[in-house]
């Protein structure tokens, strides 16, 4: 595959992921390059917001011994990056409606789904960034190195993202395909959008009130209750090394 190609393509299918907001660029009078420029700025924009508001609650919690909060953030940024896929999967792959334009050119079909998926995976991790900071505190507060704990991290945020990609892809490409789709086509692009601007927002104030009972608490925090499709992840930061945390590691 041609590298060089390959990061033309993510580009051009940049502009595909939100077409509101790239119009809206273009009508401040953007064009070209400048276009791709200010999309990309916006979700590494957004990448450090959600570090921000996110890492600063995370930082106060000890995650090694609250695994319901653990899970709790977990389910709620699996439902942010979740709408978040699923609008970009589908605007990228069945809104852009670019493949046709492909045909004549010196273009692989490998090549220009690689660039669509890249172009996908790279508006959705921002999104998911505070998890880092939830599976390193997680690793580091039960007893690990630094170093561990951030190769730990990192390793489970990859099969995090690879399984929640995984799933969304599934979910859109399956939709697309029944026949209630194509009569309400419109109806249910527009419930994606409104589902991913609900969770967001419902994200945002559910941590608000997460924090207020961590500043209210002098003896401790009561636990969550946990959600235990999380809780392998849970298991993998907190015992690493353990037969139990291997096992599902590896599982």
């Amino acid at each position: 595959m041609n590298s060089q190609i390959i990061k033309r393509l993510i580009a051009v299918n940049m502009l595909y992921v939100n077409p509101s907001s790239t119009n809206q660029i273009r009508k401040k009078g953007h064009k070209g390059k400048k276009v791709i420029r200010s999309i990309v700025q916006q979700y590494l924009m957004s990448g450090v917001i959600f570090l921000l508001i996110y890492g600063a609650t995370m930082v106060m919690i000890d995650f090694s011994k609250l695994p319901g909060f653990f899970t709790y953030y977990m389910m709620l940024f699996a439902l942010i990056g979740f709408s978040q896929s699923l609008s970009a999967i589908f605007n990228v792959f069945f809104e852009s409606k670019d493949l046709q334009d492909y045909l004549p050119l010196p273009i692989k079909q490998g090549e220009v789904f690689v660039a669509k998926f890249l172009a996908v995976g790279m508006t959705i991790v921002p999104f998911l960034l505070p998890l880092l900071i939830l599976f390193f505190l997680t690793s580091y507060k039960s007893g690990y190195s630094i170093v561990i704990a951030v190769v730990g991290a990192i390793l489970l945020f990859l099969i995090f993202f690879t399984l929640l990609f995984s799933l969304c892809s599934l979910i859109v490409f399956g939709m697309t395909k029944t026949k209630l789709f194509r009569r309400h086509k419109k109806l249910f692009t527009s419930l994606m959008l409104g589902f991913s601007m609900i969770v967001s927002v419902g994200g945002v104030l559910a941590i608000n009130f997460t924090q207020n009972s961590v500043d209210h608490s002098s003896t401790g925090i009561a636990d969550r209750h946990a959600f235990s499709v999380f809780l392998p992840f849970y298991r993998v930061m907190h015992e690493l090394f353990s037969v139990t945390g291997l096992i599902t590691l590896l599982v």
